[in-house]
């Protein structure tokens, strides 16, 4: 009979193990889990139009997992996290620029150890090569085709921070520094590709006017798996406008109630969570304007009345403020590929755009725009700012100056001679 039942489709099996669950007496709890497997499983039977993407995890085809690198590299990468020594953001970047300098340094027959400045060149020369490629791809002139300098620069960074504290030696650090000091520079002068992008994205005021009519127009979608996705989707973009989140914070730490708030005295909402990168607190109130986003993402197809109630539940709860159709929260991918819909990249062009919006509001927009990205100082703020932003800082400072002159009379200059 085990033999013939196991022979059928998934539901049935789902729904043979739910009846011998009962049966056999287990937990209200065990049988109410079964129930939602079944429901999920018969939705992905019938539902698939729902794009779930690539996941986070994944190998790398060019690099070597952490748990294959030399044992002290290892012990090395152990202190860091148990110290909190970085943020996870860049442990995770450091393991995987070791993890392709191991992978480079094997390929080429060369030792995997940092002492070697064979194994680093041929790192660096797989990395021109696909760098190289990879723009060669995206339409770039061959014969004109350079690699992104701002990622072999931060390989060099990671090369160094990690040698730092695994006791290189000091001609090794001399020539981690050498090296760093030489893609930055070559950084420097390369015109980043968001740039490009950024002058051919519509601007963050159209991006928002868009969302609210992708709004409106997925509340009168038919098929509700449809009008759910689509509205997500306009809300994701809608809310992030203001304020563009890191990916990873998306999934991570932008919950209803933990990370997300709701202010009756205002009527509005605010992020305030600790961020993943840089581990410092964003708190950044919205506009009672958003509050079409945030309530569509709680009423879902409810009516307005009962949002107080949903409200209050979700809070209560915790949920993520991204769910899926089935209920779970979306994948790590999904926030940047709904930012790609709509300006054509992903949603770390979203940051540049908005600072460079904002930066005809003159150092106030500025100011907001650096809070808004959580960033802690000038140097990370800056890589964010077109020629566009530069020029109106440049000139707001220039007319600050130029008027603090004019405010000192002859005689006070005199008074001090």
């Amino acid at each position: 009979m085990a033999v013939e039942i196991w022979q059928l489709d998934g539901l049935t099996q789902i729904e043979a193990l739910k009846r011998a669950l009962q049966a056999l007496g287990f937990s209200q709890a065990l049988i109410e889990a079964t129930t939602a497997a079944g429901e999920e499983f018969q939705h992905r039977s019938s539902y698939r139009t729902h794009n779930h993407g690539i996941r986070r995890t994944y190998r790398r085809t060019v690099s070597i997992p952490v748990g294959e690198l030399p044992l002290d590299w290892q012990q090395t990468l152990r202190k860091l996290r148990r110290d909190q020594t970085y943020a996870l953001s860049i442990n995770d970047r450091m393991e995987r620029r070791l993890g392709m300098f191991a992978w480079s340094a094997d390929q080429s027959g060369m030792p995997i150890d940092i002492e070697s400045a064979e194994a680093e060149c041929a790192l660096y020369d797989d990395l021109i090569d696909r760098s190289t490629a990879k723009a060669i791809e995206n339409g770039e002139d061959p014969a004109e085709a350079q690699p992104r300098w701002a990622y072999l620069r931060s390989t060099a960074e990671e090369l160094r921070r990690f040698a730092t504290h695994h006791g290189a030696s000091h001609p090794t650090m001399e020539r981690f520094d050498r090296n760093y000091r030489g893609f930055t520079g070559l950084e420097s002068r390369q015109t980043p590709m968001k740039m490009f992008t950024a002058l051919r994205a519509p601007t963050l005021p159209v991006t928002l006017a868009t969302a609210r009519i992708q709004l409106e127009e997925a509340n009168a979608t038919s098929n509700v798996a449809h009008r759910h996705q689509r509205r997500l989707k306009a809300c994701a973009r809608g809310i992030t406008v203001a304020c563009p989140p890191r990916a990873r914070d998306v999934v991570d730490r932008i919950f209803w109630g933990k990370g997300v708030f709701y202010h009756a005295d205002t009527n509005s909402y605010s992020f305030k969570y600790t961020q993943s990168k840089v581990e410092k607190m964003l708190n950044v109130n919205f506009q009672p304007s958003f509050n079409i986003f945030f309530n569509a993402l709680l009423l879902g197809d409810n009516d307005p009345r009962y949002l107080p109630q949903f409200r209050d539940q979700a809070m209560t709860q915790r949920r993520p403020i991204f769910l899926r159709y089935e209920g779970d929260p979306v994948a790590y991918g999904w926030f940047g590929r709904t930012w790609d819909d709509a300006i054509g990249s992903s949603s770390h062009l979203a940051r540049t755009l908005l600072q460079t919006f904002l930066a005809d509001l003159g150092e106030p927009g500025l100011d907001y725009g650096k809070t808004a990205m959580g960033h802690r100082g000038n140097r990370s703020f800056q890589k964010y700012r077109d020629d566009h932003a530069r020029k109106i800082s440049a000139d707001v400072a220039a007319d600050a100056f130029s008027d603090r002159a004019n405010d000192f009379a002859t005689d006070d200059i005199e008074d001090l001679l």
